[in-house]
């Protein structure tokens, strides 16, 4: 356990050093903030995974830390606020997150820790149709005139935060898209794959 611990906080020291926060100047800046007391712990108290993780839950292991990144977001918080962030990198002019040049570093840390602990997740537990997608491997699409536009949707889904935002918006908004959008994926995607299978061009 505490291996897996360890390479899990290597990954998200790794893909943060990617992302290059806002106001996180480098690796030595980051491993610094990942020494916070009670960090490690808290990651550790996760697993095993045996249910879905909570956004919420996950957004309590992240405070300590979150609060030296910068203040947190006025009126509704980092949860909603992360929300509106995802919505702010998919449509840069909608105005939909203000507050970003101030909060964006600390959003880019709360996201970056929920993409790769719903990565553990997703390993973890059994493959939900309502919750889960499954993509075309590169097996499947590299032969398909359309593989370069597939995939950049999928670097687009990890660097956009796409799953995130419909995670977040189960906890913090009214509308259940995740489920009506995985659902409909796993239909399109079993009955794609079982034409492929029978040799019907797809």
């Amino acid at each position: 356990m505490n291996k897996l611990i360890r390479q899990l906080n290597r990954d998200i020291l790794e893909a943060l050093a990617a992302r290059r926060p806002e106001g996180l100047n480098g690796r030595r800046a980051l491993q610094e903030l990942m020494r916070a007391p009670g960090w490690i712990e808290g990651l550790a108290a996760l697993f095993p995974i045996k249910e879905r993780l909570s956004c919420a839950g996950i957004l309590e292991l992240c405070a300590p830390i979150l609060e030296k990144i910068c203040p947190e977001p006025p009126e509704k918080g980092w949860g909603p606020f992360c929300y509106q962030y995802i919505s702010s990198i998919m449509f840069p002019n909608g105005g939909f997150a203000p507050e970003a040049d101030r909060c964006g570093g600390g959003a880019l840390f709360y996201l970056t820790v929920l993409q790769i602990l719903l990565d553990q997740e997703r390993a973890a537990l059994p493959f939900d149709p309502m919750l889960d997608f499954e993509f075309l491997t590169e097996e499947e699409y590299e032969t398909c005139d359309k593989a370069r536009e597939y995939r950049r949707f999928l670097t687009a889904w990890r660097e956009e935060f796409l799953y995130e935002l419909m995670r977040l918006g189960l906890e913090y908004t009214p509308f259940k898209t995740l489920s009506h959008i995985s659902g409909v994926h796993y239909i399109a995607m079993t009955a794609a794959r079982g034409l492929a299978g029978a040799g019907v061009d797809v």
